[in-house]
């Protein structure tokens, strides 16, 4: 092999641990914003599961309402058909 070409290897051997470290190290960076941004995706997720919650809570307040209502109803029109 020739002085060029022993140059040419010695330097390339020194680039490409550097650009696979370059590469690595943006790649961690990218895994970095990624994890950040589940974390906020997941704190908005705990946020909607509890609006949720009181959501069906209300429902079923409501439920009960419509029930009740119901039967008053129910009994307001038996006593108009025994009139």
């Amino acid at each position: 092999m020739t002085a060029a070409g022993d140059d040419r290897t010695v330097r390339q051997r020194s680039i490409d641990p550097m650009a696979i470290y370059a590469y690595l190290s943006a790649i961690a960076a990218a895994q970095d914003r990624h994890s950040a941004r589940l974390d906020e995706f997941a704190g908005v997720a705990v946020q909607h599961t509890a609006t949720l919650a009181g959501l069906a809570g209300m429902q079923a307040q409501h439920n009960a309402a419509i029930a009740e209502h119901s039967a008053k109803l129910d009994r307001i029109l038996e006593i108009l058909e025994n009139r």
